[in-house]
């Protein structure tokens, strides 16, 4: 995930800029290529989440599944994580 998003380990694990909660705060077991996606009715509890509310800075949501997404949107990715981890400007 680190290469995905173009960033360093200290980065990564800097509590105060990237927050990584399980997606469906459930495990929906394992398959052959590695963890089954959540389950359905994971999802809508997942997005009520009282720690999702508590992210006041909560600027970028990654959903990571689909086989497409390393050539797809880790380009895209990796520049708007760029941007929100530059140092903010007050004018």
């Amino acid at each position: 995930m680190r290469e995905w998003m173009g960033i360093d380990r200290d980065t990564f694990y800097d509590v105060g800029q990237i927050a990584i909660p399980p997606m469906g705060f459930c495990y929906p077991g394992t398959g052959s290529n590695g963890a089954l996606p959540p389950r359905a009715e994971c999802a809508p509890l997942w997005r009520a989440a009282a720690l999702l509310a508590s992210l006041k800075r909560l600027e970028l949501t990654l959903l990571i599944k689909n086989p497409w997404f390393v050539a797809e949107v880790v380009p895209a990715l990796r520049t708007r994580v760029a941007a929100l981890l530059q140092p903010h400007v007050s004018l």
